[in-house]
């Protein structure tokens, strides 16, 4: 169990992407990827399939690859393809299935006009913005639906480590893995504390107070379009879907990125 949650996206794509010499590339989306997806099933799919056709495409542009392959995962999870049901085969089909397309992908991103490519470069700025939002909702409904502490933590750990691999940080490797073992460590005692700290509403109530205050300082840092005008549509964006009852994790990914070209073409970002 503790190998299986160890064995990730922090941990194997930045060991991908260091085998070509850039192993920022492997935590930049491992962070996109856990902000975004969460690292559940699927998600190394997306990690996997995107930080290889990067480095075989010479990391051209992120932006679509990435929606590529979130796109593909989205609709295996969801079970609309009836053929697609079994992840175990699938999964690893679609990845080299996706890799020997990397031919095609570098005449595909050959024909897109510089122009469009910019902005799609611009409007991936807003894939943050999307995964700030998404985490928020994501923890907001595992609140709502009363989870365990250890599925708390974890988020929580999830959402630090993926803050850390998008400023391409290597401590993103090191806390997984030892707040991970942690994590394992209380749950093997069973979480036998007397500490009030320890207690459900307590720890729900501290957690909730951390994810909003690293959710600030990270818009600090990671926005490019100012602190304010990020934090602003992150907040509205919340208060309009949090009563939602699934997360629309993709179609924010898709919103986002639309606002962004059309933000960027109109020339309020540059």
């Amino acid at each position: 169990m503790y190998r299986e949650r160890t064995i990730n996206i922090f941990i194997l794509l930045p060991l991908i992407a260091a085998l070509s010499g850039n192993p920022s590339l492997g935590l930049i989306v491992s962070g996109l990827t856990g902000l975004i997806w969460g690292t559940g099933s699927g998600s190394l799919f997306i990690g996997v399939t995107t930080t290889l056709l990067l480095i075989f495409t010479g990391n051209i542009n992120m932006e679509l690859i990435f929606l590529y392959a979130l796109t593909l995962a989205y609709l295996i999870e969801s079970c609309s393809i009836p053929v697609w049901q079994k992840r175990s085969t699938v999964y690893p089909s679609l990845i080299f299935f996706s890799l020997l397309l990397t031919p095609y992908w570098r005449q595909i991103l050959g024909y897109i006009p510089v122009s469009l490519l910019n902005e799609l470069n611009v409007a991936g700025g807003f894939l943050v913005i999307a995964g700030l939002l998404i985490f928020l909702l994501r923890f907001h409904f595992l609140l709502k639906s009363g989870s365990s502490r250890e599925k708390i933590l974890e988020s929580l750990l999830a959402f630090i480590c993926s803050l850390t691999g998008l400023m391409g940080s290597f401590l993103t490797i090191l806390l997984w893995l030892g707040t991970r073992y942690l994590i394992n460590v209380l749950v093997k005692y069973e979480w036998k504390f007397k500490s009030f700290l320890f207690q459900r509403e307590i720890l729900y109530l501290a957690m909730t107070i951390i994810i909003y205050l690293v959710t600030i300082y990270a818009a600090n840092i990671l926005l490019p379009y100012g602190f304010s005008t990020g934090l602003l549509l992150i907040f509205i964006s919340f208060l309009f879907f949090r009563r939602v009852k699934e997360l629309p994790a993709l179609e924010l990914v898709y919103f986002y990125m639309i606002l962004g070209i059309l933000a960027s073409r109109a020339g309020i970002l540059i």
